[in-house]
C-alpha cells in the first residue's frame, strides 16, 4: 500500500500557486534572453522551419502551419497560436517580421487579420538567422508535450533578438515590455563593446541611441535614456512627428505622419479621440479631421480656421490624445530559468558568451568533419597509389560470405595482415604488411568501386584535401583562443549589417512632454437666471458673473444638495451678445436646483441656511479642489439660501406672523464650518418664516434673537 502523506491545504495551495506561477513566467509569458522568444514564439518559427516554409519557398497555409505547431508542440488554441503569428509578421509591430504574410495580416488601424484558412505565410529572410544553424545540433533539445518528436529549448539565433524586434508579456506578479532597436545600431554597439570591454552604458548609447519603432514617431525624453538602460526600468515619451501645411484659402491644416508605438494596430481608437475632442473643444476651431492613411504612410489631417493658432491646436492634442504616450519600460527575460531584470552591459555580456558558446560548439562540429573529410581525402590518395594491391586484397580476399571477405579486407588494409591470404604472392603480401589505413579510410577505399577509384584526380583531391587542412587548422587556432573567437564574432555581426542595413525612424531629443498651453481666455457670463456662456468681448450689461478667466479656472456651482460641481471654461458654448447662452443645469450631472455660482479661488465666506433650520459660515478657500464635490443633503435638510456674505452683515428673516428677526452672522456663526458640517440651529419650525435677506449692516445686539 502506498505511503499516505498529510499535507495541510495552505502549504498544498502555496506550492501548487508557485508551481504555476513559475510556469507560466518561464514557459509562456516571458521570453529567453538568448534568442528573444517566448515558447510560443519559438516553436512558430522551428515548426514552419520543419515544414520548408523557407523564404524561398512558395508560401503555405496559416492553417496548416498552425495546425503543425498545435499538433506537434504547443497543445493550446489555435486563436492564440495564429494571433501570435500574425503579430510576428505585421510591420507596424515588428521592424524586422519573423514572418512574411500573404493575405490580410491586420492593419495598423486596429482590423483584424483575416482567418487563418484564407491567409497564407512563410518565414521571413532574417528569420534564417534565427534558424540556419540548427543543423549543427548546437542548442538542447527537449521532448515535446507527447514525447514523441524534439523541440529546441533555445534557437541558435545569430542577432540580438530581443532588443531588435522588444518584447511585452505579463507574468504572475511581474513584467516585462522591452522596446524595439536599430539592427544597424544594435550592431555597431556589441562591436564597440567587443572592441572596449569596459566601455559604460553612456558610451555604448552614443551608438545605440535608444529604441527604434517602426512606426517611427520622436522620443522626447533622451536625457533619461541612460537611466533606463543602467536600472532595466523607466518610461520612454512619444510624440508623433507633424507638420503644417498652408491651403490656397489662406488656411492652414495639421497633417500628422508618424505616431507613437503605443498606439501601433489600434490607430482608428486614436482618431476617433482627436474626433470627440476636435467636436468638445470648438475653441480649437478644427473644422474637419480626416484619415488620409495609404501604403505609402500615415497621414492624419486636422483641418483648421483661418487664423487659427497650429501650435495651441497641436499642444493641446498631444496632452488630450495619444498622439502623445509614455511606453513603460522594463528589462525582464528568463536567463538560467529565472526571470531577471538587465541592463544593456548585462545583456550584450549574456548575448556574447551565447555567441561564444554557439560558435565554440558550431565550429567544433564542423572541424571534426573537417577532419573526417581529410581522412577520407587521405584514403581515396592512398588507395590510388596502392591500386593494383587494392585489386589483390579486394578480389581474392578469402571467406564463404560477404561479411568474412570484408573481416578480412579491412584486416589487410588497417593491419597488413594477409595471412588468410592464398593467392596473393610473396612479394605483394610484403609490401601490403605496411599498411596502417584507419577504419574510416579502410571504408572508404572498400566503398568506392575501383574503376571509380582508377579514375580519381588526384592532383584535385590532394588540393581539397591541403585547402581543407589549412582551413581545419585556422579553425583550431580560432577555438584555442577567447580573442579571436570573439573577432570572429564580431566579422559575423559585420556581415549581418552589411546583408541587413537599416535607418533610423524615431528621432531621439530633450522635449518636454508637459507641453505649457498657450493662455487662452474666456469672456464668462451668468445672467440672474442662470444662463451661462463665453463672449468674444466681455459683455456691458451687468450679471452674476461677468469676467476674463483662464484655462485653468473654474466656475462652482452649488445645488440645493450641497454639491459643488466645477465647470472649465473651455466647455462653455461661444455666442455673441444677442445669444442668451446654455442654462446651467445642462452641464451639471444631477438635475438639482442651482443655489450659487462663483468663481473658483474667490476670498469670503458663503451663508449657508438649511430647510431644517441650520446655519452655517463656509469659506470659499474650502472650494480649492480640482474635483466636483458629491452631495450630502436630502430633500428634508435641502439648502435654501446660499449667499456671499461680509462682515457686520446680519440676517434678516421674516416669520408668517408677520415678525421680523435679526442675527448677527459674524458674531453668532463663527468659527467657519466645514462644508458638510450641520451648523448652528436659527430657528425650529421649517414653516415658520416667510422670507430670508442679508442686510449689509450690524444690527444692535438688543435687538438680535438668540440662537436657539
Amino acid at each position: 500500500m502506498d505511503e499516505i502523506i498529510n499535507v495541510s491545504y495552505e502549504d498544498e495551495i502555496a506550492q501548487s500557486y508557485l508551481d504555476y506561477a513559475m510556469t507560466v513566467i518561464v514557459s509562456r509569458a516571458l521570453p529567453d534572453i538568448r534568442d528573444g522568444l517566448k515558447p510560443v514564439h519559438r516553436r512558430i518559427l522551428f515548426s514552419a522551419d520543419q515544414l520548408g516554409c523557407s523564404p524561398k519557398s512558395a508560401f503555405k497555409k496559416s492553417a496548416r502551419i498552425v495546425g503543425d505547431i498545435l499538433g506537434k508542440y504547443h497543445p493550446h488554441g489555435d486563436a492564440s497560436v495564429y494571433e501570435a503569428m500574425v503579430r510576428l509578421a505585421q510591420t507596424f509591430n515588428y521592424t524586422h517580421p519573423l514572418i512574411e504574410g500573404h493575405g490580410n495580416f491586420g492593419s495598423i488601424d486596429g482590423d483584424s487579420a483575416a482567418a487563418m484558412r484564407y491567409t497564407e505565410a512563410r518565414l521571413s529572410p532574417i528569420s534564417t538567422l534565427f534558424l540556419e544553424d540548427l543543423k549543427y545540433n548546437i542548442v538542447p533539445m527537449r521532448k515535446n508535450f507527447d514525447e514523441t518528436l524534439y523541440e529546441p529549448v533555445v534557437l541558435p539565433v545569430q542577432i540580438p533578438a530581443l532588443l531588435l524586434n522588444g518584447t511585452s508579456g505579463i507574468a504572475v506578479g511581474m513584467t516585462s515590455n522591452i522596446p524595439p532597436h536599430n539592427l544597424t545600431e544594435l550592431l555597431d554597439t556589441i562591436i564597440y563593446k567587443i572592441e572596449n570591454p569596459e566601455a559604460s552604458i553612456p558610451e555604448l548609447l552614443e551608438i545605440l541611441h535608444g529604441p527604434d519603432f517602426p512606426t517611427g514617431a520622436i522620443i522626447t525624453n533622451k536625457s533619461d535614456l541612460i537611466d533606463i538602460y543602467t536600472t532595466g526600468k523607466g518610461a520612454v515619451k512619444l510624440r508623433s512627428k507633424y507638420h503644417v501645411e498652408e491651403l490656397k484659402n489662406g488656411k492652414k491644416q495639421i497633417v500628422v505622419t508618424e505616431i507613437p508605438y503605443t498606439v501601433s494596430g489600434s490607430k482608428e481608437n486614436l482618431l476617433n479621440k482627436i474626433i470627440d475632442t476636435a467636436n468638445e473643444r470648438k475653441e480649437l476651431n478644427i473644422t474637419e479631421v480626416r484619415d488620409e492613411s495609404s501604403k505609402e504612410g500615415i497621414r492624419i489631417v486636422m483641418e483648421l480656421k483661418k487664423d487659427t493658432d497650429e501650435k495651441y491646436v497641436i499642444n493641446y492634442m498631444f496632452k488630450h490624445t495619444k498622439l502623445q504616450d509614455n511606453m513603460s519600460v522594463f528589462m525582464l527575460a528568463i536567463l538560467n530559468q529565472e526571470p531577471k531584470t538587465f541592463n544593456l552591459n548585462e545583456y550584450i555580456e549574456v548575448f556574447l558568451k551565447y555567441q561564444n558558446d554557439l560558435y565554440v560548439k558550431k565550429n567544433k562540429q564542423i572541424l571534426a568533419s573537417g577532419e573526417l573529410q581529410v581522412e577520407k581525402y587521405n584514403g581515396l590518395l592512398f588507395g590510388k597509389a596502392n591500386l593494383r594491391l587494392i585489386y589483390e586484397i579486394t578480389t581474392k580476399a578469402p571467406g564463404d560470405t560477404e561479411a568474412e571477405a570484408e573481416r578480412h579486407m579491412m584486416n589487410a588494409l588497417m593491419y597488413g595482415d594477409t595471412s588468410d591470404y592464398d593467392d596473393i604472392s610473396k612479394s605483394d603480401k610484403q609490401l601490403i604488411s605496411k599498411f596502417r589505413c584507419t577504419e574510416v579510410q579502410a571504408d572508404i577505399i572498400l566503398d568506392t568501386k575501383l574503376r571509380k577509384l582508377s579514375k580519381i584526380n588526384t592532383l584535385k583531391i590532394q588540393q581539397e584535401c591541403d585547402k581543407l587542412m589549412k582551413e581545419n587548422e585556422r579553425i583550431s587556432d580560432i577555438l584555442s583562443s577567447d580573442k579571436k573567437i570573439l573577432n570572429e564574432i564580431k566579422k559575423q555581426l559585420k556581415t549581418i549589417k552589411k546583408d541587413f542595413p537599416e535607418e533610423r525612424k524615431t528621432h531621439i531629443t530633450d522635449i518636454t512632454m508637459d507641453f505649457v498651453e498657450e493662455k487662452k481666455t474666456y469672456n464668462v457670463f451668468v445672467d440672474e437666471n442662470f444662463y451661462i456662456k463665453t463672449t468674444r468681448t466681455k459683455m456691458t450689461e451687468p450679471g452674476i458673473i461677468n469676467q476674463e478667466l483662464q484655462e485653468t479656472d473654474r466656475i462652482v456651482v452649488i445645488t440645493n444638495l450641497g454639491e459643488s460641481i466645477l465647470i472649465k471654461p473651455g466647455a462653455l458654448t461661444l455666442g455673441d451678445a444677442k445669444f442668451k447662452g446654455i442654462a446651467i443645469e445642462n452641464y451639471l450631472p444631477l438635475k438639482n436646483n442651482i443655489m450659487h455660482v462663483f468663481i473658483q479661488g474667490k476670498e469670503g465666506e458663503l451663508l449657508y441656511i438649511t430647510k431644517d433650520g441650520f446655519a452655517k459660515l463656509v469659506s470659499y478657500e474650502q472650494f480649492l479642489t480640482s474635483r466636483s464635490s458629491k452631495p450630502y443633503l436630502t430633500e428634508e435638510n435641502e439648502l435654501l439660501f446660499v449667499k456671499e456674505v461680509f462682515e457686520k452683515d446680519t440676517i434678516v428673516y421674516k416669520t408668517l406672523r408677520g415678525k421680523e428677526k435679526t442675527i448677527n452672522i459674524y458674531k453668532n456663526l463663527m468659527p467657519l464650518s466645514k462644508r458638510t458640517a450641520k451648523g448652528k440651529k436659527i430657528f425650529t419650525n421649517k414653516d415658520d418664516f416667510e422670507s430670508i435677506q442679508i442686510v449689509h449692516k450690524e444690527i444692535p445686539e438688543e435687538e438680535q434673537i438668540s440662537l436657539l
